[in-house]
């Protein structure tokens, strides 16, 4: 039955995906329209979408602080991980940054946040969102260290500022924040605001799913195949992983730990070839992880969410 359910809630995501691609090389979305879709969907519905996800709901029946340290353990875990592989096997010193980066940094808002809507609904969503703010800040810093440490060139014009302001300002962080503060402050929304909100939010899922498959590249796969493939195995297999060990071992209930392993075991994100391109990475190898990543992740969602029954 939980496979069935997997499946049910899984698969229409991904054909989303698949016919966000369908459209895009049918010629009905443009690539102009990618930019504007995407910092709508960025800037405005998932951050609404996690917002009221998390006001809804009481803290203490959202969050775990064992989750919590957790699941940052995983992300820095699994980035060592990475760096040893990329050591071990000689990996191009100017891959090195790109491959380790797209390793551990995942697409919690577009994949992660989509998949928990549908599979757990609203009270898995409130628990993740809480969760995702604290990923995202982890992620986001350990890329900034990565790039920084391993580059010859260093930033580009801007300097340190111009990749730590993303961070700082990144919508869902603020919006988490702000949930936060609504629910312990018990605060009410009026009706009509949210219901203001609700139709804002609901164009988060729907419009990043097809933007995703609007920018997979399959041609770039095949001229990046293997460090895409291991950084995709590091991404996709081992930090969901290094989760369930340590959520068997500490023995937390699946309620608690099941939205982390849903956010943990999302593909590369998009962000990833932004952190390339800005600071002197690889971005067609970039590219070719986050797109052989999503397009794995649908089978590697399945496994793991079938692990948990």
């Amino acid at each position: 039955m939980l496979i069935l359910k997997t499946v049910t809630a899984i698969l229409p995501i991904f054909l989303i995906i698949g016919f966000g691609a369908l459209i895009k090389w049918w010629g009905l979305i443009p690539q102009t329209f990618l930019q504007p879709a995407n910092r709508l969907v960025y800037y405005i519905a998932i951050p609404i979408l996690v917002f009221r996800a998390i006001s809804k709901y009481p803290i203490s029946s959202q969050f775990n602080i064992s989750v919590a340290l957790i699941s940052i353990t995983c992300v820095v875990g699994t980035f060592a991980i990475a760096l040893l592989l990329a050591y071990v096997l000689r990996i191009e010193k100017d891959k090195i940054r790109t491959f380790s980066h797209c390793s551990f940094h995942g697409n919690l808002g577009y994949i992660g946040f989509a998949i928990i809507v549908y599979f757990l609904g609203d009270a898995g969503m409130a628990k993740g969102s809480i969760i995702s703010g604290l990923i995202m800040i982890t992620q986001n810093l350990l890329g900034v260290i990565v790039y920084k440490s391993y580059s010859d060139q260093g930033i580009r014009s801007g300097g340190i500022w111009h990749i730590f302001k993303p961070v700082v300002m990144n919508p869902v962080i603020i919006s988490v924040l702000l949930g936060i503060g609504c629910a312990l402050s018990e605060i009410t929304i009026p009706t009509v605001l949210d219901r203001s909100l609700s139709i804002l939010s609901g164009l988060a899922l729907p419009l990043s799913l097809l933007l995703i498959g609007a920018t997979l590249s399959v041609s770039s796969v095949k001229k990046q195949f293997f460090p895409a493939l291991l950084a995709s195995v590091i991404k996709l297999i081992a930090m969901p992983a290094l989760l369930l060990f340590n959520v068997f071992y500490f023995k937390v209930a699946p309620e608690d730990y099941l939205p982390v392993l849903i956010l943990l075991a999302a593909p590369a994100a998009t962000v990833t070839y932004v952190f390339a391109e800005e600071m002197n990475g690889n971005t067609p190898l970039a590219a070719s992880i986050i797109s052989l990543g999503t397009i794995l992740s649908g089978f590697t969602y399945i496994f793991w969410i079938g692990m948990t029954g």
